[in-house]
């Protein structure tokens, strides 16, 4: 996102918001995503007196309340945002792309899809597009599509690319085109310092893209690995007992087996102790991702020199972010320059 650092105060993307946080175990639909630190552009300068800044500058000034919508309040407030920005931007591609993420991640995953293609069809180049258009066809089960996606997103901005490198692997390996993901992986062990620096989610894809490649012992070292990592040791126990049964070795087979039984238990038990908790944390997870582009909206407001909505927008992003500097000093900028 341009205009305001989403996501944690001081940095955000490493969403879809989730955004993907990458779990191999039952990774579903993300709901924060993964952050990248951005610049934040000068807000545009104001014409002094105008009837749109005296409006901006007053709403500036007025004390702002932090706001904890609940999960209905807050998909009301992203879908009139969405709608808003593709009504007043139609021709703008990064404000379609901004519009189908916020209706992706926030009222249903299938609604962005419009807004990317039409996006796409304005600019060709826009990555918060590409990059929703293959989380929408993971999201669907369309494999295939999401990682030719993902092929274009690399394109157009590879380090993005590369941050949501999970997303990319996983679609490959659910595509069965193991060959394409053993050589994406070894792309990233190259920059992570060797195979065996890779977190416990790529060595599980490695160990299923290396399964498909009819690599079992190499598959087993990959398992090995992923097991050390407490997120990953039920998927990695299966594949274990998968590898070692194909291998032909019953004993091995077995004993994975058994752990994977016990691990699955005990995460039945800890399931509902556990649901409470997280469901506050997603949502609390989702005030700041909301906040980032209700920051790029005023941006684009007042690029286009509507500068009481663009107030609107930075105080709505203030209210949901209250950690973070930046609406606040737009606001400020705002009532300093009218009041010139």
């Amino acid at each position: 996102m341009d205009g305001c650092v989403p996501g944690q105060p001081g940095a955000h993307r490493g969403a879809w918001l989730v955004v993907l946080v990458a779990g191999i175990a039952g990774a579903g639909w993300a709901v924060e995503r993964l952050t990248r630190p951005r610049t934040v552009p000068p807000v545009p300068p104001v014409p002094a007196r105008s009837a749109s800044v005296t409006a901006s500058a007053t709403q500036s000034v007025a004390p702002i309340v932090p706001e904890r919508p609940d999960e209905r309040e807050l998909a009301v407030d992203a879908e009139a945002l969405a709608e808003s920005l593709a009504r007043d931007f139609a021709g703008n591609s990064r404000a379609l792309a901004v519009s189908g993420r916020v209706l992706q991640l926030f009222v249903a995953p299938e609604r962005g899809r419009s807004r990317f293609e039409q996006a796409t069809a304005i600019a060709a180049d826009e990555p918060e597009a590409w990059l929703g258009l293959a989380e929408t066809a993971w999201h669907d089960g369309d494999y295939p599509q999401a990682a030719a996606a993902m092929a274009r997103l690399e394109r157009v901005a590879p380090r993005l690319a590369t941050e949501k490198a999970f997303l990319w692997v996983d679609s490959l390996v659910k595509s069965g085109d193991g060959v394409s993901a053993l050589e994406l992986l070894g792309r990233i062990a190259d920059t992570a310092g060797g195979e065996a620096a890779l977190p416990g989610w790529a060595q599980v894809l490695l160990g299923q893209a290396r399964t498909q490649a009819g690599d079992l012992a190499g598959a087993v070292t990959a398992y090995d690995r992923a097991a050390a990592d407490p997120a990953q040791r039920v998927v990695a126990a299966y594949g274990l007992a998968q590898a070692w049964a194909r291998l032909g070795d019953a004993e091995r087979a077995r004993r994975a087996r058994e752990t994977y039984a016990a691990l699955q238990e005990e995460n039945l038990a800890a399931f509902d102790r556990a649901q409470q908790a997280e469901t506050t944390t997603r949502l609390d997870a989702k005030y700041p991702v909301l906040a980032g582009y209700h920051c790029e909206a005023g941006s684009l407001y007042a690029r286009a020199g509507r500068f009481d909505e663009a107030a609107v927008h930075w105080r709505r992003a203030a209210a949901l972010a209250p950690e973070w500097p930046e609406p606040r000093r737009f606001l400020e900028v705002l009532a300093a320059q009218e009041g010139r």
